[in-house]
């Protein structure tokens, strides 16, 4: 029951604001349903499990070492944004329409982690994703609909296509715990179809291209604690559902890995290159996010080419969702302070300074644990150069990706400095808030601190962390040097590309099919009669030519008749004349 009540608790206070005189305390104990499962993922040792057997068909929960990585993050970015989320609504009914929905998808993303069986995985990852519209539109405005739309479309094709991959193999498997399902599904004969449709579908809520556009597109019109959940926790759903289906460390697929490595290279700076020319701090942070997915893929598909290497792919998958979390999730609470209204000019730049410390772990600066992340990933890369004799350029690559977030995240602090009469802040100043803010700040710090000092997750080269390398200096300094040759010559960014990018092109084509279903609709009344016409023509000249066969038979029956009398009577004057 311990189980039952870490997963189904948000549920129940979720129930509990039918109450109307309990929602003012509801409110307030909303965010700390989170609790129990971040004090489960810290003290909880992989291995322990429980089987409900009257839960759906049958569901088992458990605790491996992937889901204690992520439901501890996952569980602490709930807690902080719930908690952001009291102070940062100042409307009432608002605030407890965002928490109902904020619990559901709660309850859907902690029992996703945790679950290890087929029916309850997908269950709970359709709760999540569908709670989650709630939150996208929020304000209710025409913006928040329409960026609705965009969500909820890409969530329904994702669960489409997860559903058939899950059913294929639980078909071709005969298993349903996810711990035996991978290696069931490496020897299985429709493994390649399993996995396409696994890396579509969860790549849906992953962010990874073509299926990144919700992330532009909602991350504007959501409050400022949805998008914090949106872009740190459960994007890393996706991320999940690829370790949970995929046949990692069982079999090597070198096209598929080349395949999935290609694709995470391409998110890393196509998510760079568009955010660059966005004019608005959400959308540079959800393409930062796509592009910071894209870096996970990769490793991915590295496990994917030999099953040696994904002990030390999984290491640096765990590293870096952890740190991409906490860091994404401290920036993005930073909008929502640098939003607040204050007259006091130091404490709006010490909000910056709270905003760069984040800023520089997704840089990869040394001492972050964004440079223990992306040193875990160079090792990858080293090991996959190593085995498969690849050229080593491809190691240039993740510096590479450093120098182009560094660009990114030079533009996120150039729009959130503050400018002369920049009056335009729409909030007020919260003790609450910044309270808030400033632990993610702190959390975001100090988690190398905690990935060294703990035990279960093997990290590559943090043997080297508190060194100073150049391998962490030289993306920095190369982009800061181009950065501040752009500001000397006052250059000034002449591209502008709509939010969602490639959206436009989608829409184009659904409306162009939509048209042509709506033309076909209404050419069927026309095509009806002339139908009839088509057929009513021959079928006159059957008819017609029936009467002429019905006549001759008639006639051909007369003289029939005729003859046959005729016949006879000759016959017997015949015989009687010989007789």
């Amino acid at each position: 029951m311990i189980w039952l009540s870490i997963i189904f608790l948000p549920i129940l206070i979720a129930c509990a604001f039918l109450i109307p005189k309990w929602r003012t305390f509801l409110v307030v104990l909303a965010p700390w349903t989170a609790l129990p499962a971040l004090v489960m993922a810290i003290f909880v040792d992989p291995g322990k499990s429980v089987q409900i057997p009257w839960l759906l068909l049958g569901s088992q929960f458990g605790m491996d070492a992937t889901a204690k990585v992520f439901l501890f993050f996952t569980a602490l970015i709930w807690l902080i944004a719930g908690v952001y989320a009291v102070f940062y609504f100042s409307d009432k009914n608002k605030k407890i329409e965002f928490f109902i929905y904020y619990l559901f998808a709660m309850c859907g993303n902690i029992g996703f982690i945790l679950a290890q069986d087929v029916i309850s995985f997908y269950f709970f990852f359709t709760l999540m994703s569908f709670a989650s519209y709630g939150m996208v539109v929020h304000y209710g405005t025409k913006p928040s609909y329409d960026a609705g739309k965009v969500y909820i479309c890409l969530v329904i094709f994702g669960e489409v296509l997860i559903f058939f991959s899950l059913a294929l193999a639980v078909h071709t498997t005969g298993n349903i715990y996810l711990l035996d399902l991978p290696a069931k599904i490496a020897i299985s004969p429709m493994r390649d179809l399993i996995i396409g449709l696994a890396l579509l579908g969860f790549g849906v809520k992953a962010g990874a291209l073509p299926f990144h556009v919700w992330l532009p597109v909602s991350h504007p019109v959501a409050p400022v604690p949805a998008h914090a959940i949106l872009s740190s926790a459960m994007i890393k759903a996706g991320l999940l559902g690829w370790l949970r289906i995929l046949p990692l460390g069982e079999v090597a697929l070198l096209q598929w890995g080349i395949l999935v490595m290609s694709a995470g290279f391409l998110a890393a700076f196509y998510g760079v290159l568009i955010g660059l020319t966005q004019d608005h701090i959400k959308k540079v942070l959800a393409y930062s996010s796509i592009s910071q997915m894209g870096m996970m893929t990769v490793a991915v598909g590295v496990g994917l080419t030999a099953p040696n290497l994904w002990p030390l792919c999984w290491a640096a998958i765990m590293v870096y969702a952890t740190h991409h979390a906490l860091a994404k999730g401290a920036i993005f609470l930073s909008i929502g302070v640098i939003e607040t209204k204050i007259t006091v000019s130091w404490l709006r730049y010490f909000k910056i300074l709270g905003m760069l410390l984040p800023a520089l772990a997704i840089m990869g600066a040394s001492f972050s644990s964004g440079a223990l992340a992306k040193t875990a990933l160079k090792y990858v890369m080293d090991a996959a150069i190593l085995h498969h004799q690849w050229p080593y350029s491809l190691k240039w690559l993740i510096g590479m990706t450093s120098v182009s977030t560094t660009f990114l995240m030079a533009r996120v602090l150039w729009m959130a400095w503050p400018k002369k009469g920049n009056t335009t802040e729409n909030t007020t100043v919260m003790t609450g808030i910044y309270l808030t803010w400033t632990v993610s700040i702190i959390l975001a710090a100090l988690l190398p601190i905690f990935l060294q000092a703990q035990n279960f997750i093997k990290i590559p080269g943090k043997e080297t962390f508190y060194f100073l390398k150049w391998s962490s200096l030289w993306p920095l300094i190369v982009g800061g040097l181009i950065i501040w040759g752009a500001l000397a010559s006052r250059w000034k960014n002449p591209f502008f590309i709509q939010q969602g990018d490639v959206l436009i092109i989608y829409i184009k084509v659904l409306s162009l099919f939509k048209s042509m279903i709506s033309a076909f609709v209404r050419s069927i009344p026309a095509k009806k009669e002339a139908l009839k016409i088509s057929i009513a023509k021959p079928c006159h000249r059957v008819t017609s030519r029936l009467k002429h066969i019905d006549h001759f038979a008639q006639d051909y029956a007369t003289w029939r008749m005729f003859g046959a009398v005729f016949l006879t009577l000759f016959l017997i004057f015949f015989l009687l004349g010989v007789v």
